[in-house]
């Protein structure tokens, strides 16, 4: 399965520590994992070379523009979920 995480915690939390966690145990189950998330957040940090490609963002909904970007990337890599951690990713998932 193509799966999306957004997450838009950039420090260390519950939310973020379930998605490193869940992240990894799906790749190791053959799913194809794509993360977008803030450029120098934890995350991006904890998964960086575990091949899971990480798509920087600020996660704004305002202006328009991230929101077409973040879609057209997902219809260029055939995501089928989109799996969102944080306040400010709901919004944008």
């Amino acid at each position: 399965m193509r799966i999306m995480r957004l997450v838009s915690g950039a420090g260390l939390n519950g939310a973020v520590m379930h998605c490193a966690l869940v992240t990894r145990a799906l790749i190791r189950r053959g799913n194809e994992l794509t993360l977008v998330c803030l450029s120098e957040s934890w995350i991006s940090g904890q998964l960086e070379g575990e091949g899971v490609p990480i798509i920087p963002s600020q996660l704004r909904r305002w202006p328009p523009g991230e929101l077409r970007r973040l879609a057209r990337i997902a219809r260029e890599r055939g995501v089928e979920v989109i799996y969102t951690h944080n306040s400010g990713a709901h919004v944008i998932g």
